[in-house]
């Protein structure tokens, strides 16, 4: 995936054509993975949605596009021979075509179309499967070659089309699973070219603006006069229309204008802005960093605490939202570092970021329960340090630091000797339940001070849900000195979804 970032230049050097391309096609995998082995028509309209909802840059929907046409040829087939494969693949390419405005040849377009052109001189009857799609990989492999004889833009900056690569690995994948032992050499394509290329905005690129837009709104929907009109207000469009909805990509100076005409169309189902002239200044700084470290956070208030102490990507998660291995691994992918910490803050989320550390070299984590407590080890560690100070000092901090939650119970029960009825507060250590009371800062004095069981000198972080908690844990600043022995006690609103209260006791 990173060799597709590094190689991206076209339509701008954003650097994210691996992770768009990654993300689409993972979206076929999980919807492929709840169907048996024998597939019907609407299996592959699942897969389909799977990818469509899934998709995101102008690599990643154009693919969708591409896995749309081949799919839908596909689901005509009555045996997957060497020809149900050369039609499918031939109305992948068209559908590819058909969504983008205004197609350029160099990119993954050529790649898609000239893989089948060439198949299509060797195709003979009965030709194996296997042997047919070696045949497509290898005009696709040429064809990439070709790119930059055909975009000078990646003739300048010494590399080849990158999504075109990403469908020259999509095509491996496909020839993997006929053969495990299939071994592709992509040795070529491994470059860390440095792209100067201008953009004739003079480097004002604006914003990468998507959406799925489900179509219902009281203005009939005509899409050869949407994109007529998108046209207005950016470029680079790709646009589709898939039963009731309407995907669009388009690169614009004015996202807001993009969304208020979609709007009138329907309801939006999914939209994602981004600021692509933040991100190509960022990848022309192109700075290799000893240690980037990331967390995972409940909350907006705790996501930019996180930010303001240099973490340089915070995921939204937590309790009721636990983040997956494979979310984990695209952040970490996304880190031009040499090394990383990660932080998951919560203990649902450890199992996955212990599987994440599995599969990357240069990855460690550090088993936090709570964000409060990832937090304070921050906090009393120096980050300037070099890597393994850094790790060990915030590792030590983690295990010396204790955590408190307070939280609602949604149910009646009874946990470590405490009965807590439905409605009542009760405070939680790890998985020991400490103390339950209908009166919320009852519950929190009573549980700090259950925790601490006579130790002083302590200092406490506090994180609230929202600022009402906030001002009320206030209040609370000096029983709680009184409690510790110090009057180091701070509170932060960090707008988590579970709990009122998370605090962190060191």
């Amino acid at each position: 995936m990173q060799i597709l970032n590094d190689m991206n230049v076209f339509p701008i050097p954003d650097g994210d054509t691996g992770t768009n391309m990654e993300m689409t096609m993972r979206g076929a995998c999980e919807a492929a993975s709840f169907l048996g082995d024998t597939l019907s028509a609407a299996d592959f309209d699942r897969i389909y949605e799977g990818i469509l909802l899934s998709s995101q840059g102008n690599s990643g929907v154009i693919l969708s596009q591409w896995m749309k046409g081949f799919l839908r040829e596909l689901s005509h087939a009555q045996e997957l021979d060497a020809l149900a494969m050369y039609s499918a693949l031939l109305s992948a390419s068209q559908s590819a075509y058909s969504a983008v405005v205004k197609p350029v040849e160099g990119t993954m377009l050529t790649v898609a179309r000239e893989c089948v052109e060439y198949s299509e001189e060797v195709l003979y009857e009965d030709m194996p499967l296997k042997e047919y799609l070696e045949a497509v990989l290898c005009g696709a492999e040429i064809a990439l070659d070709r790119t930059p004889e055909l975009l000078p833009v990646l003739k300048e900056a010494n590399v080849k089309d990158s999504g075109g690569y990403g469908l020259v690995c999509v095509l491996t994948g496909f020839l993997r699973a006929l053969d495990p032992d299939f071994i592709a050499d992509f040795s070529q394509y491994e470059t860390s070219a440095k792209v100067t290329a201008k953009n004739e905005n003079e480097g004002e690129f604006g914003y990468c603006t998507e959406m799925i837009v489900a179509l219902g709104g009281k203005e009939k929907f005509d899409i050869k006069k949407a994109i007529a009109d998108i046209e207005q207000i950016g470029g680079s469009v790709v646009a589709t229309l898939d039963g009731g909805f309407f995907k669009l990509h388009v690169h614009t100076l004015y996202p807001e204008k993009a969304l208020e005409y979609c709007h009138r169309y329907g309801e939006f189902i999914k939209i994602k802005i981004e600021n692509m002239t933040e991100q190509n200044k960022a990848l022309k700084k192109n700075e290799r960093i000893p240690l980037a470290i990331i967390a995972v956070a409940d909350g907006d208030g705790v996501t930019e605490l996180y930010k303001s102490f240099g973490c340089v990507t915070v995921l939204r998660g937590g309790q009721s939202d636990n983040v997956s291995t494979g979310t984990l691994l695209s952040a970490i992918d996304a880190q031009n570092a040499d090394n990383i910490i990660l932080l998951p803050n919560n203990k649902n989320i450890v199992m996955a970021a212990k599987e994440a550390e599995k599969l990357r070299p240069n990855v460690r984590v550090v088993p936090t329960k709570s964000t409060a407590q990832g937090y304070m080890a921050l906090m009393l560690t120096n980050l300037e340090d070099e890597a393994d100070r850094v790790y060990n000092s915030i590792l030590t901090e983690t295990s010396l630091t204790k955590t408190l939650v307070i939280a609602q119970a949604e149910r009646d029960s009874f946990s470590n000797g405490v009965e807590i009825k439905k409605g009542e507060y009760f405070g939680a250590a790890g998985d020991d339940v400490l103390y339950a009371s209908a009166d919320r800062l009852k519950c929190v004095l009573k549980s700090l001070e259950m925790l601490i069981k006579g130790t002083e000198d302590i200092t406490v972080l506090g994180f609230t849900s929202n600022s009402q908690t906030l001002r009320e844990g206030e209040t609370l600043c000096s029983d709680i000195a009184a409690i510790t022995g110090n009057h180091e006690v701070h509170f932060s609103e960090g707008g988590m979804s579970i709990y009122d209260y998370i605090f962190a006791l060191r």
